[in-house]
């Protein structure tokens, strides 16, 4: 029998720090919460586990740690959705290879499950072939010829000169009719990748794992493996609306202006252009949920009840016309209204749908079922029913976890159990929340006025970089142009005006910089040290009044209900969000400005404090903190096993490797000098490693070989052969001692690679 809370604790002691270089001791809250998670999964009978874990917890590896002796215990697969792309590929490329290294799982027990965005198609190159330069064809030929996964990423290491405004012309996404690529293409290879048995471990998004389930409920082949596992959902605060970006259906504008009209086609045009001209009433001047949704008013509801009405008028005499002549052509200008109709219909009928505008490319009109709700449900049901699910997030609750996790979630007390990781940040000690008490009410239009002089006063409180974070697109374009024309010795931008990861590296690169943005900028954005010493927010982040996504969560709850469960929790996850921009590292301390007097009502103070911050009303106190040398408050709380709260987890003994502490999985071997034992490991070694690259090794010639150096050369040829790293065969051999260690590890190729 196994004692896994030991074998837990081992790892984070012993093989963890060796793993770092020696130098890296264990985090108390990451221990804890590995036991946690362990505990849940090993002896528990709930299926759902809520862990919340702020910034600095290492909440990945407290997870994954636990998760794979489980699922290689249980004989599970391990499923790891998160939000962003950006933690896709730090968990692919930073944490997993820890997770190599202490050997919990090795690299052909892995895969990284991008979006179909993220993968160049060969038949879409193909189709597409004569849009491109005789440079450019140059490029992809060379690209398609030399890449390992087909990823656009890749494309931009190989050819960093290729147009990015042509990328879409090979995008799996963009041309997802091209479903059946034909050629050898390495984009659909690896994805067809996807659902192959051997990977223990498969890190996607959010998108993928719904749209999963969503297959599995219609009959489609889901798109993973997502029963009979282990789900981590991490960033989980983004799931309900990811969820609702795969369930709500759209209208383009350019849908509409596409359809074949003959009666009132000048009345068709007219409120046609109508529709196209509201962007700037919309975008510019009011505030959006999430930043991307609008609620329709009245006047341009008509317009489309207008539009609706002509498209039904055409309707109805084009399918008289197919009626008298069944032609191809007729047919398919008939389905195409059909298809326009039912949505129109759709989207103006309040009683069963919820609908509103985007502005993303196009203008869109959007709208979903007013049952979301149950349907989100559905899906937490389903995946808890088949799996261990662990949903996390470092900002999960705000006021009582049951209400909040009954209400955003759908689950009952009993059927769940909840984690909270304390912060390894003391706020009270690093940052300082400064509320201006001289300011006009966020409503007043003198306020944008106001608050413009105070910003520009404040900049130069410290030499530190600026963060100014809105709620509008109005206050970022005000703001910016404001500073802009105020001639301020410090580089400023701008949302919008380049790419997030653009702006991002600028800012940090510029010491003294200055920041303007909104939406995307409360959350996953992390700049440590003096680049963001700043963070100044103009409004308390309330959703808009006639929000449609607070409406479509809301159903059935009256007004009050409604502002005390989702309006003001929602407004002060993003304010807890926007301000958690500052704090990212132990060493980091500033300035959080919020320029709202609503702070002091309703609480908002206290929830502030609650949060771990300290809130002052005069610039001498800003000042006086700033200039106070600080103090040891961000040093790490000292590692100590007497602290912990050990679980008692028992089970079966798992077959550990004496030698290199690694959980084989797919072989296994014992310390030997016996040759034909040696041979054996070799065997098994290629064995599990050749689908680990597209490119064919060099088979070992195992009767040739006559010596235990020879079996150390030859599994280094193979790896090389593959164009892999052949280094790690020094963490999967079978030494028989370290003198022999020392020597083999010298070993270096004499066969060639790969030609690519």
């Amino acid at each position: 029998m196994k004692n896994i809370s030991n074998q837990i604790l081992s790892i984070f002691e012993e093989k963890l720090p060796r793993a770092f270089g020696g130098d890296k001791l264990p985090r108390q809250h990451q221990v804890q919460l590995s036991l946690e998670v362990a505990n849940f999964l090993f002896n528990k009978s709930e299926k759902i586990m809520f862990v919340e874990a702020p910034v600095g917890t290492g909440k990945s590896l407290g997870v994954l740690i636990p998760t794979i002796l489980y699922a290689k215990k249980k004989k599970k697969k391990t499923v790891y959705a998160t939000a962003t792309i950006n933690l896709q590929n730090q968990l692919f490329e930073k944490d997993t290879p820890i997770l190599d290294k202490i050997g919990l799982i090795q690299t052909s027990q892995k895969i990284l499950a991008l979006g179909k965005n993220n993968y160049a198609c060969k038949t879409a190159y193909r189709e597409n072939y004569h849009l491109f330069s005789e440079k450019e064809k140059g490029q992809l030929d060379n690209f398609f010829s030399k890449c390992k996964f087909g990823w656009i990423s890749e494309l931009e290491k190989l050819e960093p000169l290729f147009p990015k405004d042509k990328v879409k012309f090979i995008s799996m996404g963009q041309n997802e009719e091209m479903v059946d690529c034909y050629e050898n293409c390495p984009g659909h290879s690896h994805r067809s990748e996807y659902k192959r048995g051997k990977y223990i471990l498969t890190i996607t998004n959010q998108d993928q794992l719904i749209q999963s389930f969503i297959n599995s409920q219609t009959g489609k082949s889901p798109i993973l493996n997502i029963s009979d596992g282990i789900v981590i959902i991490d960033e989980a605060q983004f799931l309900k609306e990811k969820f609702l970006g795969r369930i709500e259906r759209k209208i383009s504008y350019r849908q509409l202006r596409s359809v074949h009209i003959k009666n009132d086609r000048e009345k068709f045009n007219k409120y046609l252009k109508k529709l196209k001209n509201i962007k700037n009433k919309y975008a510019l001047n009011e505030v959006a949920s999430n930043g991307v949704r609008y609620a329709i008013k009245s006047e341009d509801l008509l317009v489309i009840k207008t539009l609706s009405e002509i498209i039904e008028k055409n309707l109805t005499q084009l399918t008289i016309e197919y009626e008298m002549n069944r032609s191809f052509h007729i047919e398919n200008q008939l389905e195409k209204l059909e298809l326009l109709d039912e949505d129109l219909k759709s989207f103006l009928n309040g009683y069963k749908n919820k609908s509103w505008i985007q502005f993303d490319n196009n203008l869109e009109l959007h709208y979903t079922a007013l049952n979301f709700n149950g349907q989100f449900v559905n899906l937490i049901n389903t995946l808890s029913k088949t799996n261990k699910v662990i949903i996390m997030s470092g900002t999960l609750t705000t006021g009582d976890v049951d209400i909040d996790l009954q209400v955003n979630w759908g689950v009952k007390n009993g059927q769940y159990l909840y984690y909270n990781c304390p912060s390894v940040f003391n706020y009270k000690e690093q940052a300082v929340v400064y509320v201006p008490d001289n300011l006009p009410h966020p409503s007043e239009s003198s306020h944008l006025e106001a608050i413009e002089k105070d910003i520009e006063e404040l900049i130069p409180i410290d030499d530190g970089g600026t963060l100014i974070l809105c709620t509008s697109n109005e206050y970022v374009s005000k703001i910016s142009a404001y500073l802009k024309n105020r001639k301020l010795d410090q580089s400023i931008f701008v949302q919008g005006e380049e790419s997030v990861t653009i702006i991002s590296k600028k800012f940090e690169e510029d010491v003294s910089s200055i920041l303007v943005g909104s939406g995307s900028f409360f959350t996953g954005f992390s700049i440590q040290g003096k680049s963001l010493s700043k963070v100044i927010l103009t409004k308390l982040p309330f959703p808009p009044k006639d929000d449609p996504y607070i409406d479509l969560i809301s159903q059935g709850y009256d007004s009050n209900e409604k502002y005390d469960l989702f309006i003001f929790p929602a407004m002060l996850m993003k304010l807890e969000q926007g301000m958690g921009r500052l704090i990212r590292d132990r060493q980091d301390s500033g300035l959080i400005v919020i320029m709202d007097k609503r702070v002091k009502r309703n609480n908002i103070a206290e929830e502030i404090n609650n949060f771990g911050y300290r809130i002052v009303d005069e610039l001498n106190a800003v000042q006086h903190f700033l200039e106070t040398p600080k103090r040891s408050s961000g040093e790490s709380e000292i590692y100590s096993r007497e602290k912990l709260n050990i679980p008692e987890i028992i089970c079966d003994d798992l077959k550990i490797n004496i030698v290199t502490n690694k959980v084989p999985v797919l072989y296994s071997y014992k310390p030997s000098t016996n040759l034909s034992e040696k041979i054996d490991w070799l065997k098994a070694f290629c064995k599990a490693h050749k689908d680990d690259s597209p490119h064919k090794g060099k088979r070992p010639a195992y009767s040739k070989i006559q010596s235990e150096r020879e079996i150390y050369q030859a599994a280094v040829n193979f790896l090389y052969s593959m164009g892999l790293d052949y280094r790690v065969i020094g963490d999967e051999y079978p030494f028989s001692d370290e003198e022999q260690k020392e020597s083999f590890l010298r070993i270096s190729p004499n066969t060639s690679g790969p030609v690519i």
